[in-house]
């Protein structure tokens, strides 16, 4: 033993090596490892006698060297070689907060997801680190669930509003009775408002499942759309969009109404519908446009429609479509809606029609001097040659407009033709007329 001794002072540490193991004192070989702080080789002789399994975890010879040799790895930035090092050293021997740091620098994610599954919700601190660690990359859900087993909801509620993951957090904040985050959103939106940034506002509140609100801009910026009378294309398409989301809301608020009735009592059933119909009627009351959403899509619809069928030269289906178009003039404006009339009348010969949407005309609100004195003008012109009447003819029957009107083609849905409905708006047209495979005025696929 003094020889072996010996041979390490002068440095000749392979023959003292060497020296131990012949004196079966193969523990000595490995402290003269450990001193020199070759770990490589503790592990290389550590493994060869007594085996590198799983199972050895309990050996502190085992989780020391291959913590020491982690730590060589990480100071020397190698960071997966590392990892596989800590990885494989004892829970809870101080090497978690290493490994975790290996996995998020060589970007293993799901090593880091099945971390966080696995460690118990006691370890507070670890979870809390791997939350932040999958927010700064993005990770939504795995940051949220790291967060909640560590009992930190107001981090996780956080970690959802700096990922723009609004719904989760509105949905955590519920659950857990954080009544802030209601503040957070309505700040965030007046911000992005006050900026005049509506369409990311509209985002925020689809974001957050606020459906009436988002809708609520939508409307906003159509009705400021139809009147500027540059784009009424691009209004119907806000408009829908807006019954679009109203009519998710509908749908969440039924799925909600008959997940939360499961198991009741008759009583209790009837109570959680009242509710829903209440905040139903609370989110919508605050705007005519969405109690009825689908109407100012309708009422931009059929203006187009007839508009094209004129252009085209059905001068009958256009006076059809635009009479239609008298009951959105909360939509399209008196004016428009009855220059549209009185126009569409007169190339078909209606001058009955006519007269009475020139007699809307005139009696318009505020109507300037110079441009009533137009309209008289053109009326006398117009009726002393043709008299106030409508002729008989096969269109009357189609100028009633109390029944629901095809969408294609702006005609009542009257007669025994076959009809086909749209599954997404519910309008319904006249098969024959329906020349694509989308509905025309929602433009869903159309099965």
């Amino acid at each position: 033993m003094q020889a072996a001794e010996v041979s390490a002072y002068f440095h000749k540490f392979d023959e003292a090596e060497e020296m131990y193991v012949d004196m079966d004192r193969k523990d000595l070989a490995l402290e003269l490892r450990k001193r020199l702080g070759n770990w490589r080789r503790v592990l290389a002789l550590h493994s060869k006698w007594y085996g590198d399994k799983e199972g050895r975890q309990n050996d502190a010879t085992h989780n020391e060297v291959h913590q020491k040799l982690g730590e060589s790895y990480y100071d020397h930035q190698k960071w997966s070689n590392a990892a596989k090092c800590f990885e494989r050293v004892k829970a809870g021997s101080g090497s978690t907060e290493r490994l975790i740091d290996c996995y998020f620098r060589s970007e293993q994610w799901q090593s880091m997801v099945d971390l966080a599954q696995d460690l118990p919700a006691e370890n507070v601190d670890h979870l809390n680190d791997l939350g932040e660690r999958f927010r700064r990359a993005g990770m939504c859900k795995p940051a949220v669930d790291a967060l909640l087993k560590a009992g930190n909801v107001k981090a996780a509620v956080d970690c959802c509003v700096l990922l723009n993951q609004w719904d989760r957090a509105v949905e955590l904040a519920q659950e857990h009775n954080f009544p802030q985050i209601e503040s957070l959103l309505s700040d965030y939106a007046s911000s992005m408002l006050k900026q005049n940034k509506r369409l990311e506002a509209i985002e925020l509140y689809r974001a957050a499942n606020k459906s009436p609100q988002a809708a609520k801009l939508l409307c906003t910026i159509a009705e400021e759309t139809m009147t500027t009378k540059v784009n009424p294309l691009r209004a119907k398409k806000l408009y829908v969009l807006a019954a679009l989301e109203m009519e998710r809301f509908k749908k969440r608020s039924l799925d909600m109404s008959g997940s939360t009735t499961t198991n009741m009592t008759a009583a209790q059933t009837t109570a959680a519908t009242l509710d829903n119909l209440m905040s139903h009627d609370q989110a919508t009351g605050e705007s005519k446009s969405l109690e009825r959403p689908w109407h100012g899509a309708e009422g931009v619809h059929f203006y187009l429609l007839a508009q094209r069928q004129l252009y085209d030269g059905e001068v009958e289906a256009a006076m059809i479509t635009a009479v239609r178009c008298g009951q959105y003039e909360d939509v399209l404006g008196t004016k428009e809606a009855s220059s549209l009339i009185a126009l569409t009348s007169f190339y078909n010969k209606h001058y009955g029609s006519c007269s009475k949407a020139f007699i809307n005309l005139e009696s318009q609100k505020g109507l300037p001097q110079a441009e009533l004195d137009q309209y008289i003008e053109l009326g006398v012109n117009i009726f002393s040659r043709h008299p106030p009447q409508n002729p008989d003819s096969k269109a009357l029957p189609f100028l009633d407009t109390t029944r629901p009107a095809c969408v294609a083609s702006g005609r009542p849905l009257i007669g025994s033709e076959s009809t086909m409905s749209c599954r997404v708006c519910s309008h319904k047209m006249f098969s024959r007329e329906v020349r694509t495979n989308n509905c025309p005025l929602c433009h869903a696929k159309l099965q």
